[in-house]
């Protein structure tokens, strides 16, 4: 016997009560075990919150076109930006926009690619690219201030340790870490892997691929975590690493892919490269 159209809305709502209601359980519960020191919880909480605030689903069908010249656009791109991240890796390509002599603003001048290609990307789409890749609506407000909260809880329940083994960091280490955070790691990275990368090659294939290969090509641009392996072996620590930024890609992909916005991406990639960690710590250091 079929269920009525009343039915079916009734057990759809209930199955989506009991998603909700499990989905606020691991918000409110992981925070309590957050001695995660790779920030793993705080990423699946993050996840969940993603899926619970932002309540729009965009139904757009991505029309593939020009797949061959946008597939070599996204290879030279990607090309680039691994041979820059290689050079930085291994010390090569360091001497960039420093000032106070720690405090470093750009690591090398070869990173203003990494910004400038992904704003000429958007502003060649239309006028109006550049300004929805950073919109804020009420929806993605909400979830940032969720968010800021999960992450202070989380920082605040580790500050005695932070200041125990930080204790020596001065006021210029700990702004150029901020600095490092947000806008050498966050802003450029999520301009390139969600904003450019992700956009050209839903270009050329579907959502779900797209969304796999952009966090694929964005785990294995640290080559830092690649050299410790080379030098150290495949160490516990390193695999945790890797799976804690396997879990950035994908809450960053599938929050940009909801919210259309780049702007709680870069919050998000911030506060869990411990932003907010070094901005307590400067706010204890210069009180």
């Amino acid at each position: 016997m079929e269920l009525s159209s009343n039915n079916k809305k009734e057990v759809n709502d209930r199955k989506t009560n009991i998603i909700n209601i499990i989905a606020c359980t691991f918000i409110i519960v992981l925070p309590v075990i957050y001695t995660d020191i790779f920030r793993i919880l705080p990423l699946l909480s993050a996840l969940t919150i993603t899926y619970i605030v932002i309540e729009k689903q965009y139904t757009t069908n991505y029309i593939i076109k020009n797949r061959f010249s946008n597939l070599m656009l996204f290879t030279a791109s990607t090309f680039i930006i691994y041979i820059i991240y290689y050079m930085i890796g291994v010390g090569k390509w360091t001497n960039g926009l420093v000032i106070n002599k720690e405090i470093i603003l750009m690591p090398t001048y070869t990173m203003i690619f990494v910004y400038l290609l992904p704003i000429g990307w958007f502003l060649k789409q239309d006028r109006e690219g550049l300004k929805r890749a950073f919109s804020l609506n009420k929806e993605t407000l909400k979830y940032i201030i969720i968010l800021l909260v999960v992450y202070l809880f989380h920082s605040l329940s580790r500050i005695s340790v932070y200041m125990t083994k930080y204790s020596d960091i001065t006021t210029n280490n700990a702004i150029h870490m901020i600095i490092q955070a947000f806008f050498v790691a966050a802003l450029a990275e999520e301009l390139f892997f969600r904003g450019y990368l992700y956009n050209v090659l839903k270009r050329i294939t579907n959502v779900r691929k797209s969304q796999i290969i952009t966090t694929i090509i964005f785990t294995f641009s640290h080559f830092n975590l690649l050299f410790k392996a080379i030098d150290n072996g495949f160490t516990f620590n390193i695999f945790c690493n890797y799976v804690a930024i396997i879990m950035l890609g994908i809450v960053t992909v599938h929050l940009y892919e909801k919210s259309r916005s780049l702007l709680p991406c870069i919050i998000l990639h911030g506060l869990n490269n411990e932003g907010l960690k070094y901005l307590i710590i400067l706010i204890i250091n210069v009180a």
